[in-house]
């Protein structure tokens, strides 16, 4: 009878240990078949972005020859002269460019104090906010640790709950805005009722004017431009880019040009151009932004900002 029972408690035994066994075979083997799946996911991943990249480019490249060669050909109609955007064929996919002038957006660098502080004004609570701003911008890139009135330098930034330094050089990412005393989230990517930091500034030396051709519907909102007043500019822009400030005056009155002269300018000839493809690839959808000079004689890559969604 003992032997009986000890032999029932040893199968029992082995039996618990073969179930051990089987358990951690089959955890292994989802393991491993996870692992499978997200590298399989993972290589899917980067073909479809590598075919993306390499298929936008080639439109890229596309619409940057038309570009060029575009003053020289003589039987454009007015419309074809104005076009800025572009669908190319390549590759079994349709890719959309479009040209953005540099222009379309403020420099960063050479935007005028009050101007600034204009445009802050939309997104703060007082002028004393939005000048406490401007001095924790020069405080951001300037060479010392010397605060400006109202402005932060390592004292402020040193005692945050993730602290860091001032960084006392020009900023180089928009993205630093983020990152400067006084500036919020919703500042920098917008709201409903404002553009983004990130829309209205560029790090590219556009000059202190905008181009009214070129810039989005909201910048006009962020200087206080009547909503009937857009509207019309952006009609008539739309049929005729203007070639001067002259032909405002076909459509509005002379107050209104005054206001408009002192945000904007008309850049015929813009110096720096983002050409932005897109395209779907399988699943994926696909941005890429290529930053070019046309200063010289021949076109000068000065950056590429790749997006997936």
């Amino acid at each position: 009878m003992a032997y009986s029972k000890k032999n029932s408690n040893e199968k029992g035994a082995i039996l618990i240990i073969v179930i051990w066994i089987v358990a951690a075979i089959a955890v292994i083997s989802a393991i491993l078949s996870l692992r499978v799946k997200v590298n399989v996911r993972n290589n899917a991943f980067v073909k479809m972005k590598t075919e993306g990249f390499i298929t936008i480019h080639s439109a890229i490249q596309r619409a940057i020859y038309y570009h060029l060669i575009k003053p020289k050909l003589k039987d454009l109609t007015e419309e074809e002269k104005n076009r800025d955007s572009y669908e190319y064929q390549i590759n079994g996919v349709t890719v959309k460019v479009k040209e953005i002038p540099v222009s379309s957006k403020l420099s960063l660098k050479n935007v005028r104090p009050e101007l600034l502080k204009q445009i802050l004004m939309n997104y703060v609570e007082s002028e004393e906010d939005a000048v406490a701003i401007i001095s924790s911008i020069k405080d951001w890139q300037d060479s010392d640790n010397l605060e400006n009135v109202h402005g932060a330098e390592d004292s402020y930034y040193t005692n945050l709950d993730y602290p860091y330094y001032t960084k006392n050089k020009p900023i180089e990412n928009l993205k630093e805005l983020l990152l400067i005393k006084g500036i919020t989230p919703e500042m920098y990517y917008g709201s409903k009722s404002l553009p983004g930091l990130k829309n209205i500034f560029t790090l590219y030396d556009s000059g202190s004017k905008i181009d009214i051709n070129t810039c989005s519907q909201d910048m006009f909102k962020v200087f206080g431009v009547d909503e009937d007043v857009i509207g019309e500019i952006l009609k008539r822009r739309e049929e005729k880019p203007f070639k001067n400030f002259r032909e405002l005056n076909e459509f509005l009155d002379s107050e209104t040009v005054n206001l408009l002269s002192k945000y904007f300018t008309i850049d015929l000839r813009p110096s720096i151009i983002t050409f932005k493809g897109e395209v779907k690839v399988g699943n994926l959808s696909y941005s890429l932004d290529e930053v070019y000079s046309f200063e010289s004689s021949r076109p000068v890559l000065l950056e590429i900002k790749e997006w997936n969604f």
